[in-house]
């Protein structure tokens, strides 16, 4: 599998997560909804900086910087929303 198709996969990946995540948000209890639209929008820009990285790989080494910065970002993100998830189970 070569970059562009794995970076493409996994775009799509994570944004059909963040979509699932924004959906829940019609359905769940009040006390998850901040945590369903968080993890939306975490997964969502995550997912974007795979499309992002792949329009702009013949320039990666000059961008490199602001796209390491966005996906460490989202990793935070992510690992925020896993603890926030925890969190919430764990006090209800």
């Amino acid at each position: 599998m070569n970059f562009t198709t794995f970076n493409l996969i996994e775009g799509v990946f994570w944004i059909a997560l963040g979509t699932i995540c924004a959906t829940i948000l019609f359905t769940a209890e009040t006390r998850y909804k901040k945590l369903a639209s968080a993890s939306a929008a975490v997964f969502i820009l995550f997912g974007l900086s795979d499309f992002v990285e792949i329009a702009v790989q013949d320039s990666f080494l000059d961008s490199l910087s602001w796209l390491l910065l966005w996906k460490i970002a989202g990793v935070v993100g992510i690992i925020a929303v896993i603890i926030g998830y925890i969190k919430l189970r764990i006090t209800h």
